[in-house]
């Protein structure tokens, strides 16, 4: 089954929207995931809201690097697999990213992810010092500093022994999506990855 037809929920104004983490890399496994969503699921049951459970879903984009390769798909289904998984972050089905940093540094550019000081304290945010991350702003005018940056809108989780499995040598954070409409469950999961 192809990772977009797994990035679907059923979001009407009867039922709430389904807690859903999106695994974004050049190269995943699903099995990884899989597992992993089925650890995180048995280990914070309140991921699951009402009787929905969570979803955990993988996409493949690939690099800027690859898509031009002949084994690679070509730039319009990349093109493509961007702008649906934008318009679901858009409508708020997407609560956390998980990716590697060439995507995330993509996504970045969009503002589609939220500064970690609306989330973490000040003496959090601290005991976090060297696997923040931000990103470059292209595009952006040069400061006396030199380019513009996001602020720290993500964590490297690469140690995490969960990330192995699912990207292999890959590094890798965990990014919350700006729109989220379960920020206490976002929590959970980040105090449980890190």
């Amino acid at each position: 089954m192809g990772a977009l037809s797994l990035l679907t929920t059923a979001c009407t104004p009867e039922k709430p929207p389904q807690f859903q983490i999106v695994f974004v890399a050049t190269v995943l496994s699903d099995a990884g995931v899989s597992s992993l969503g089925s650890t995180l699921a048995r280990e914070i049951p309140e991921l699951t809201i009402g009787e929905t459970p969570p979803l955990f879903n993988p996409l493949m984009i690939m690099g800027s690097q690859d898509v031009f390769s002949p084994m690679a798909m070509g730039p319009d289904v990349v093109m493509g697999s961007i702008m649906r998984f934008s318009l679901l972050v858009g409508e708020g089905e997407v609560d956390m990213v998980i990716s590697d940093m060439e995507n995330a540094a993509r996504f970045a550019q969009d503002n589609m992810f939220m500064p970690l000081s609306d989330i973490f304290s000040d003496s959090q945010l601290a005991a976090l010092e060297g696997r923040l991350l931000d990103f470059e702003l292209l595009g952006e005018g040069f400061g006396a500093e030199g380019p513009e940056r996001t602020p720290p809108i993500g964590v490297n989780i690469t140690e995490h022994p969960g990330m192995a499995p699912i990207f292999g040598s890959l590094e890798v954070g965990v990014f919350v999506v700006a729109n989220t409409r379960h920020l206490d469950q976002v929590r959970m999961v980040l105090n449980y990855l890190l």
